[in-house]
């Protein structure tokens, strides 16, 4: 198929999404708050659907900023991983405009500069910035749920049969 054909770009932007995604998986794979990531990005949709990308994008903002590291069970780094997949999409994919720099670091200050742009985003940006994180979680999602471990999800052995409970 050529680029020129109908729906080619289309394809080529789904392709693209999936392999960012796929590669970002990949890093939350084997981590310490991969549960905690798979749980956050399986709800961010209907967070953003209910609230806003804003006031979503904003949720993971403060919790990636808590305090207590130790005791939240990965909380803090999965929702400041996940922001920062989330921006670096949306730079990626030339919806946003931020310095590369700002785009791939995840420091305090980058987060803080990011739901700037937010705040400040025209409405046609904010809302190609809401659709366009809505098509990337999409991503995110369906590789998490093939490859990361799911909190809510316990398998035991039970008379040589595994047992999953929900």
């Amino acid at each position: 198929m050529t680029t020129n054909q109908p729906g080619s770009r289309r394809q080529s932007v789904e392709q693209e999404r999936a392999a960012y995604a796929w590669n970002k998986i990949n890093e939350v794979q084997g981590s310490n708050f991969e549960e905690k990531y798979h749980s956050r990005v399986r709800g961010l949709g209907a967070m953003i659907m209910a609230n806003g990308l804003g006031p979503s994008l904003a949720f993971l903002y403060a919790k990636a900023k808590s305090k207590n590291e130790e005791a939240d069970g990965g909380e803090k780094k999965a929702c400041a991983s996940l922001l920062h997949h989330i921006i670096g999409w949306l730079v990626e994919a030339k919806i946003i405009s931020l310095e590369a720099e700002v785009a791939k670091t995840d420091t305090a200050a980058n987060r803080r500069r990011w739901m700037k742009w937010i705040g400040e985003a025209k409405p046609e940006e904010y809302r190609r910035a809401r659709a366009e994180t809505l098509a990337i979680l999409l991503w995110l999602k369906r590789f998490a749920e093939g490859t990361l471990k799911d909190e809510n999800v316990t398998i035991t052995i039970q008379g040589g049969q595994d047992v999953v409970q929900s």
